[in-house]
């Protein structure tokens, strides 16, 4: 059985690893910048610019480490 995890959860453990090389994931809030960023997107917070976009939270959660087999993200 999967447990499943908040889009904040996710957002807030993923975060915790990014933190660690001076990054942030951001979610878009929509408008005229969304089609270039997707949903999700990745800031260097040392230089202000982004440096991944149109990120897949569930991917990016396993990728990290942070998303464990038994757990499901709940979007």
């Amino acid at each position: 059985m999967n447990e499943k995890i908040s889009e904040q959860a996710l957002m807030q453990r993923i975060n915790l690893q990014l933190a660690k090389k001076d990054e942030i994931l951001k979610k878009s809030k929509g408008g005229l910048w969304h089609s270039d960023t997707g949903d999700y997107f990745i800031i260097d917070e040392n230089t202000n610019s982004m440096v991944a976009t149109n990120i897949d939270l569930e991917i990016l959660g396993k990728e990290l480490g942070v998303l464990k087999n038994y757990e499901q993200f709940e979007d």
